[in-house]
């Protein structure tokens, strides 16, 4: 979320300070608020975002590359936007993966629970044949 965030305010020409800025704030992640906290710093001091995001063991290396890749070709926003499309991809993929896995549980589970409110409900009638009968 915080590539595609930047990789937007980046390609709408929003400052690079002030996007990294926003990034950070609306990261809605503490570890990734920090990190883009100390990559405003960088920034401001003159270094490129990717020597900050090289410390840090929250991004891949893979995407520490392809920005650094962006910054040094002038199409970081570009790049962000690519990157966030493939990790949004893989997610969607994932999430797909786990439902499709909770589904025949939840269908065992819920038959399950049907089974036990039959049984509930026809072994007193049963009985109660059997003690009319008798």
């Amino acid at each position: 979320r915080s590539l595609q965030t930047m990789g937007e305010l980046i390609n709408a020409g929003v400052p690079m300070l002030d996007t990294i800025a926003i990034t950070g704030d609306i990261s809605g992640n503490r570890l990734f608020k920090k990190l883009w906290r100390s990559v405003y710093s960088s920034v401001k001091q003159g270094r490129k975002i990717a020597q900050t995001l090289e410390k840090s063991d929250l991004l891949p290396k893979a995407v520490v590359q392809m920005v650094s890749a962006g910054e040094e070709s002038g199409k970081l926003g570009e790049v962000l936007d690519e990157v966030s499309d493939y990790y949004s991809k893989q997610l969607r993929d994932a999430i797909k993966a786990v439902t499709g896995m909770i589904e025949p549980l939840m269908i065992i589970i819920m038959g399950s629970i049907v089974g036990f409110i039959a049984m509930a409900i026809i072994l007193p009638i049963f009985k109660m044949s059997q003690v009319v009968t008798g």
